[in-house]
C-alpha cells in the first residue's frame, strides 16, 4: 500500500497544480507595447487611390497641380497629385506623349519626375517653373506653365511662367 501511495502522490500533486493554475484569477493587465495602432492603416479601395501604398513625405510637397500649355495645344500636360491621410490621389494627362492615366499607372510615370525635383517654399517662381518645365521635358516648348504646390505645413503657393 505504501508503494501505491508513493506512486500516486506525485501524480495527484501534478494534477492539483494544473487545476489550481487553470482556475487562477489573474488580474494582470497587459499593454500593447508594439505601438501597433491599426486605426491609421491605409485602406486601398478605389482605383487611383493610394497607388504607392505609402502616404508621407515622399517628395518635397504634399500636393501639386500643374497645367502646361505648348504652342499648338492648351493643357498639353495636366498633373494632379495629392497626399491625403489615408490615400494618394494621382492623375496625369500628357497629350504630347499620348498618356492619360491615374492611380498607380500615373504614379509610375510621375515618380521619376518628382524625385528629380527639389522644390522648397523659399525657391523663386522662376526656379520652380524652370524645374517643372525641365522635369516634364518642355523647357523649350511651353508657352504657359501654371502650378499650385501644397507643402507639408499646408501652405499653398502658386507659380506661373509664360514664354
Amino acid at each position: 500500500m505504501a508503494k501505491l501511495m508513493k506512486a500516486l502522490l506525485p501524480s495527484a500533486f501534478l494534477i492539483s497544480i494544473i487545476l489550481l493554475g487553470a482556475c487562477a484569477n489573474d488580474d494582470e493587465v497587459t499593454n500593447d507595447t508594439t505601438n501597433n495602432n491599426t486605426a491609421d492603416d491605409i485602406e486601398d479601395t478605389e482605383t487611383g487611390e493610394n497607388p504607392a501604398n505609402v502616404v508621407g513625405e515622399s517628395f518635397d510637397f504634399k500636393g501639386i497641380d500643374i497645367e502646361i500649355d505648348v504652342a499648338d495645344q492648351e493643357d498639353a500636360i495636366i498633373v494632379h497629385y495629392e497626399e491625403k491621410k489615408d490615400a494618394t490621389d494621382v492623375q496625369y494627362k500628357n497629350t504630347l506623349t499620348n498618356e492619360d492615366v491615374q492611380g498607380s499607372d500615373a504614379m509610375t510615370l510621375l515618380e521619376p519626375i518628382f524625385e528629380k525635383l527639389s522644390i522648397a517654399e523659399s525657391h523663386t517662381n522662376e526656379e520652380v517653373v524652370r524645374q517643372l518645365a525641365e522635369g516634364f521635358g518642355v523647357a523649350d516648348k511651353y508657352t504657359e506653365l501654371k502650378a499650385e504646390i501644397t507643402f507639408f505645413n499646408e501652405h499653398k503657393q502658386a507659380y506661373e511662367g509664360k514664354k
